[in-house]
């Protein structure tokens, strides 16, 4: 038996229990009401007794979706567990007994009977352990299946030790396999599985899904080179009854949105910064004016053509005014400006480019505001003459008489024109929500994590869903030609769905399709281009290729970075630092020569990366055999999507290296995101110099010893990875742990939290979780318990710190904040880091550069050394990556774990002082520069 098994005293009772919850209950109940998910709850029940009472066993508690259960025998445990999946995954004729799988978790161990129960570490292992299982999943403890030993028609499997909320060490987790094939796990009746959306400065969960889902599914198309029916960026036709492509039109560089109106197709393009008119019989681009401004939106319609102008200064699509352009001019007549950015629209991170922020009817227009309210425009006085309060609307879109929402990604609305006010909600469980339409009676909503689109009818009785099955990736969608037009960048395709039978079919192939728009006689497509033959990497995304050699370079590193945005003003320094250490090397990289292309993988209609077009540049990157590495990305989402791809490129992984990237997950997959999470050959391609947020988290240990604070109490968020790390590295570093607690951001209030937390008399208070909504309130709520003098840290899911101070006032003052994303200020680099810094900008004329510039050259070394140290073959120059020992380099000392994390990294501390100047920072106005940690991942051991 191994030896970390917790042993039960002599004597003492020893009980295995099963835990049992139905998957989607809560979903369940939303979309089909309470009296509904009671009848499904006593099916549960029923269901659950029998089966545990036939295997020898109690069911002491049940909880409406989850039984909790006893049995004197792990042997007996484990053969209920095996009945209950048979059981509630049986068929009734065809149809699944049990609509909802159920997830199953199982520990065994010393148990105290109390009234009406038992008492036991083992009942918070099993609880903890079906918290994590899937649908359909059986996850024992090491302890469970050490005393079954055997079970005949099961296999126990192995999977990774796990970390658990309350438990300082991780666990192993046994996988109970039956033999036997049983019947697939039922699929909840309703579009899909909803996973929320995090709206602060994190990586969101849709890119994550988006990346592996499609990594295998869409990689034939890089090799098959489909999508290739219009030679250029601009617009497909297609014919409205059989979906044929009627004509191609060139159009700008980046077409994006497109509408129909005032007799003509209007083209947006971002970049450009652009809009072509397009004659619909003669199909050609009769003239292209400028929009004066960073647009968001493009609406056509009530007697003007309504641009959206992008928030500036911020990473947000949104538009913070609305200029309406004459038709017959192309001259401004009126911007109107909207209500100012809120917190929560200025942190979202999503595919906002793909969401209509302005809807327009006969006589209304509809904008999406900076604060995610709704406003309503009269075309006749150019003027806001009404909102609707009370919405946190995404995206929006009208059809005859009828205006619906997409309202916190998890509910769409309807907001009636006269009255404009907002209707009951009508909750839609899915992954993700982006564009929406309105036709046949129905709302038509884009689900592109899910790969479908979602049909609405919404009945004021009982509205009904339904989910049209499509592809990962489907994003635009339109209603028109008695028919939904639907657009899928990363398949290259375009879907017609018939609304009388939902049936749906591809009808057109191009490349990388976005926008659509139905009317004047057409289906009206907007397409990026595929690269042309003679292009290395696509013109539209990436610079000419730099190269100071005689001839052609034999190999190709780009970099993949945002160009666009306000995080511009980092990263085009960085691009610069890069070709200057190129230029120092003579573009040589041991024995072999190689050329650099800059990329960007923004668009300025999102105001910064945009996922599609991380998508597109890294299937040129696989694509091209020339390129052998990849510097980037920048964002964590984007890099979630482009390592899949670049995992399985021709040739072995393409090498990618990021100076800034910090989400977890990417090196270290959660339990749900596969076997081998990003990296589908099971080879490492991907390493990072930035600190991750496990690496903060020590930092923020490490910090508390450095103020010299001895007892440190840990909140966190439901589900969060920080408030478990600190607590290991705190204890590692012999700090007492006076206290653990989680904390909802959705509270109001947390006094009583806070009263409790003062009783343990902490020296200091670690804040674990997002700022957003409410963590000001928690902020406040701890200074007035702790007192003025109270050392208060948190992560920099706590900025920005303008909105910090704005939200908790002067108890924000003397907080700690820690940034593994920052950097390295000038002042605290290494000698090398200065030197590099002196010479880099001597070379701009004097002028400073950013500190990310020492950055993106000491990645840029690292891949030219391990390119130098490789065979020529991109699967040498992953390894030889991962490989890597820096020693007093332009960062100071480098080396990477198995997984691609720095084993050490600097971790920059912020303290809050109070207000600062306006506008003189967006991130860290308030704030000033504490000290910088080097945080030791052996503190997590």
């Amino acid at each position: 038996m191994p030896t970390n098994l917790r042993q039960p005293e002599s004597g003492a009772d020893v009980r295995t229990f099963l835990i049992a919850d139905v998957r989607g209950y809560t979903r369940f109940t939303q979309a089909y009401g309470d009296e509904e998910a009671g009848r499904l709850a006593a099916r549960f029940a029923a269901l659950a007794r029998e089966v545990v009472t036939g295997a020898g066993g109690e069911v002491i508690e049940l909880r409406g979706d989850e039984a909790l259960c006893v049995f004197r025998s792990a042997r007996q445990a484990l053969r209920a567990a095996v009945e209950l999946q048979t059981r509630f995954r049986e068929r009734l004729d065809g149809q699944p007994a049990f609509p909802l799988g159920i997830g199953v978790g199982l520990d065994a161990g010393e148990a105290v009977p109390i009234e009406g129960g038992y008492r036991g570490g083992a009942l918070n292992l099993a609880a903890r352990l079906c918290s994590i299982a899937a649908p359909g999943q059986i996850l024992a403890s090491e302890t469970v299946t050490s005393l079954a030993r055997t079970l005949e028609g099961v296999r126990f499997v192995d999977r990774r030790p796990v970390r658990l909320k309350g438990l300082e060490k991780p666990v192993r987790v046994i996988e109970v396999v039956p033999e036997a094939e049983l019947p697939p796990v039922p699929e909840a009746p309703m579009p899909g599985t909803r996973v929320r959306r995090r709206v602060v400065l994190v990586m969101g969960a849709g890119a994550l899904i988006l990346a592996a889902a499609v990594a295998a599914a869409v990689f034939q198309l890089v090799r098959d080179g489909s999508g290739e029916a219009i030679k250029a960026p601009g617009v497909g036709v297609l014919d409205p009854k059989t979906g044929e492509l009627l004509a191609t039109i060139p159009v700008g560089t980046a077409p994006s949105s497109i509408a129909v109106g005032e007799g003509s197709v209007w083209v947006l393009d971002a970049d450009d910064r652009t809009v072509s008119e397009i004659d619909p019989k003669e199909r050609a681009v009769v003239r292209t004016f400028s929009t004066g401004s960073t647009p968001t939106d493009l609406a056509v319609g009530a007697g003007g053509i309504w641009i959206g102008n992008g928030v500036r200064q911020v990473r947000t699509a949104l538009p913070e005014s609305v200029s309406r352009f004459a038709p017959e001019s192309a001259v401004v007549d009126e911007t109107i400006p909207l209500h100012r950015a809120s917190d929560a629209a200025l942190s979202i991170i999503g595919q906002e480019s793909l969401r209509p922020h302005i809807a327009v009817t006969d006589t209304a227009v509809w904008v999406v505001n900076p604060d995610l309210s709704v406003s309503r425009i009269d075309p006749r006085t150019n003027r806001v003459v009404a909102s609707v309060p009370g919405v946190q609307a995404l995206s929006i879109a009208a059809g005859e008489d009828e205006v619906w929402i997409v309202n916190d990604d998890e509910e769409i609305v309807e907001i009636d024109p006269r009255t404009t006010a907002a209707s009951k909600p009508i909750p839609v469980a899915a992954e993700s929500l982006t564009a929406l339409a309105v036709g046949a009676g129905a709302v038509w909503v884009a689900n592109p994590v899910g790969g479908s689109v979602l049909r609405i009818d919404p009945d004021p009785d009982k509205p009904i869903l339904n989910t049209i099955l499509l592809e990962v990736g489907v994003g635009g969608v339109a209603f028109g030609g008695g028919a939904v037009w639907a657009t899928n960048e990363i398949t290259d395709e375009v879907y017609r769905i018939d609304p009388d039978t939902n049936d749906s079919r591809v009808v057109s192939q191009m490349a990388a399709p976005r926008g659509v728009a139905v009317g004047e006689g057409g289906v009206w497509v907007t397409s990026a281009g595929p690269p042309s033959a003679e292009e290395a990497l696509p013109a539209s995304s990436c610079s000419k290729l730099v190269y100071g050699g005689a001839g052609s370079p034999r190999f190709v590193v780009a970099s993949d970075l945002p160009l666009q945005g306000p995080g511009r003003a980092g990263t085009q320094p960085m691009t610069e630092a890069i070709r200057f250490v190129f230029e120092q090397r003579d573009f040589r990289a041991g024995p072999y020569t190689v050329g650099y292309q800059s990329c960007d993988d923004s668009t300025a209609q999102a105001g910064g990366y945009d996922l599609y077009k991380c998508f597109s540049n890294a299937k040129a990157y696989a694509r091209d055999l020339a390129v052998l590495g990849v510097v980037g990305p920048q964002d964590s989402p984007c890099a979630g999507v482009q390592i899949p791809i670049a995992n399985q490129a021709p040739g072995g992984g393409l090498a990618m290296i990021s100076a800034t990237t910090t989400y977890p997950g990417l090196t270290r997959p959660d339990p749900g995101e596969g076997e081998n999470g990003f990296y589908p050959s099971g080879e490492r391609n991907f390493v990072r110099i930035a600190p991750a947020d496990h690496l903060q988290a020590v930092a923020d240990a490490q910090l508390v010893k450095e103020l010299g604070a001895r007892r440190l109490f840990v909140l966190a968020e439901a589900d969060g990875d920080f408030g478990a790390d600190v607590e290991t590295a705190a204890r590692n570093l012999g700090l007492e742990i006076v206290g653990s607690a989680e904390w909802n951001p959705e509270a109001s209030t947390f006094d009583r939290l806070a009263r409790r937390i003062a009783l343990t008399r902490p020296d200091a208070v670690f804040i674990g979780g997002f700022a957003f909504p409410n963590g000001g309130a928690l902020v406040r709520d701890l200074r007035a318990r702790l007192g003025p003098n109270a050392t208060l840290i948190a992560s920099d899911y706590f900025f920005p710190v303008p909105d910090l101070i704005e939200a908790a006032g002067p108890a924000a003052r003397g907080m700690y904040l820690s940034s593994g994303s920052i950097g390295l200020p000038k002042g605290e680099l290494p000698p090398a880091g200065k030197r590099f810094l002196e010479e880099f900008e001597a070379t701009r004329e004097g002028e400073a550069s950013p500190p990310y510039s020492a950055y993106g050259a000491q990645v840029a070394e690292i891949l030219l050394d391990a390119i130098a140290r490789s065979d020529g073959t991109r699967k040498s120059v992953s390894r030889a990556l991962l490989e890597t020992t820096i020693e007093d380099g332009i960062l100071g000392d480098i080396n990477f774990d198995e997984n691609g994390d720095p084993v050490e990294a600097p971790v920059t501390i912020f303290r809050v002082v109070g207000r600062g100047r306006p506008g003189l920072d967006p991130v860290l106005d308030g704030a000033v520069l504490d000290r910088v940690i080097t945080a030791r991942a052996a503190l997590l051991r």
